[in-house]
């Protein structure tokens, strides 16, 4: 090799090596932008303790490490934000939604208003599945299923085609339970508040959540629980599930669809056709974060359970009561009337 051929070599490398690292498209993209979670309910209750967590922790394992904030989207019990993100938020990547857990369940047992496909927003993960206790206050006029079959309890739902509207209405329609269902109230925290002030006497409402934030409520006797709304029961919570106090199988089958909706819990979601390598990092992100020592240690803080689930398999679990059966679907609402 002459002198000329060695120094060609060496400038060749030299070019090789001194080429910068290949750019990370996700990262770069992430950089430059806010991440906005919607949440579909008003501030205040468990969709929103579990949005603001995550907002506060999953940032950092985001690559770019942008800014993730909230938004409240609150209306007809979580349709409106569903909708709104399926047919007009950004599908780049930069949107993540916290919908009613139910939405899948609303969408093909009601139908009306409903502008999505439950199935087809990419789920990025689950952070906890959410039993429901049904519950009243203390002082409620009748505080066992049984006595509620004579006297008349006052029931808040969170509207109508929502999971604690079907559950309660499946309970007075199959069970013989005297319940008067009132609509309203847009936000949980407030149904809560109407249930200290005696303005309703029960509610049927995340455990976890109840576990989380009215920890004085449990320890003072203030409210009694009377079933579990769930597919298997809650550690620390010994009521019945309400899909076992049914004889009849038929009726079991529609307590049970009309339960599906808590292996579905606080999960979040995308809008759909999101990049798929976008929806990879984020999932990535999420699954980080649910074991990161940080958010460990603020759940245990906070009195949060978490249960975490891969996104892909809460999209399995939707895809399921998308693809229910006519035939039950159409027993189920007939139950309900």
């Amino acid at each position: 090799m002459n002198v000329f051929t060695f120094a060609a070599f060496c400038l060749l490398g030299l070019g090789i090596f001194a080429r910068p690292a290949a750019a990370d498209p996700i990262a770069d993209f992430y950089a430059g932008h806010n991440i906005t979670i919607v949440v579909s309910t008003g501030p205040g209750g468990g969709y929103d303790l579990y949005a603001r967590t995550l907002a506060q922790h999953m940032q950092r394992h985001v690559p770019g490490n942008p800014t993730i904030i909230t938004q409240y989207m609150p209306g007809a019990g979580g349709i409106k934000a569903a909708n709104h993100v399926y047919t007009v938020a950004a599908r780049d990547g930069s949107v993540i939604a916290l919908p009613s857990q139910a939405a899948a369940l609303v969408q093909v047992l009601d139908g009306r208003g409903i502008r999505y496909n439950a199935a087809e927003f990419n789920y990025i993960g689950r952070m906890v599945s959410t039993n429901s206790v049904v519950m009243v206050w203390h002082d409620a006029p009748a505080k066992t299923l049984e006595a509620m079959k004579k006297t008349e309890v006052v029931f808040a739902t969170d509207g109508k085609g929502t999971q604690s509207q079907y559950n309660l209405a499946l309970m007075r329609n199959l069970l013989g339970e005297k319940f008067k269902l009132v609509q309203g109230y847009n936000a949980s925290a407030l149904i809560l508040q109407a249930m200290e002030k005696g303005e309703v006497h029960g509610y049927a409402y995340s455990w976890a959540t109840l576990r989380a934030s009215k920890r004085d409520w449990l320890d003072g006797g203030k409210i009694v629980p009377l079933a579990e709304i769930g597919l298997k029961n809650s550690p620390g919570l010994s009521v019945p599930l309400v899909m076992d106090l049914a004889t009849d199988p038929d009726h079991k089958r529609a307590l049970e669809l009309v339960a599906s909706p808590t292996a579905v819990g606080r999960s979040f979601v995308t809008p759909p056709k999101v990049p798929a390598e976008r929806v990879a990092a984020l999932r990535k992100a999420f699954d980080e974060t649910m074991k990161d020592p940080a958010l460990v240690a603020d759940a245990e803080k906070r009195h949060m359970e978490i249960d975490p689930m891969t996104g892909v398999e809460v999209q399995q679990v939707v895809e399921r009561t998308v693809s229910t059966p006519k035939a039950l679907l159409e027993k189920v609402r007939k139950m309900l009337d």
